[in-house]
Formats: structure tokens, sequence, C-alpha cells
């Protein structure tokens, strides 16, 4: 996976451990986000916000 920029100082409690939290799960699949959004049909720029901590899933 490439260097994502460091998680901003304002995020909630919450955004900032699931962002974590992912980061460590991409780590271990060494797959791109573009790669891994490619494969399941999804937008790759959804995954970044989830990854930087800027968006919540629904």
């Amino acid at each position: 996976m490439g260097e994502l920029r460091p998680l901003g100082e304002d995020l909630t409690q919450e955004s900032r451990a699931l962002a974590q939290a992912l980061r460590e799960l991409f780590e271990g699949l060494d797959v791109s986000v573009r790669r891994y959004a490619a494969r399941h049909s999804r937008d790759p720029g959804t995954f970044s916000r989830y990854l930087n901590g800027t968006r919540l899933p629904p």
C-alpha cells in the first residue's frame, strides 16, 4: 500500500480509531486502495476518506 498522509488532529476518537484499524488491515492485504476499490466495484475516493478518517461508513 502506498504511503498515506498522517491523520489529522481534528478527528473524533471514533473516526481516528476506525481509520487506524482500516490502515492496519490494508497493510496486511498488501494491495493499493485503487486496486481494492476496483476489485469491489467501489469508488477509491470513498476508501481513501475512510482511511483518512474524514468519513465514516454507513
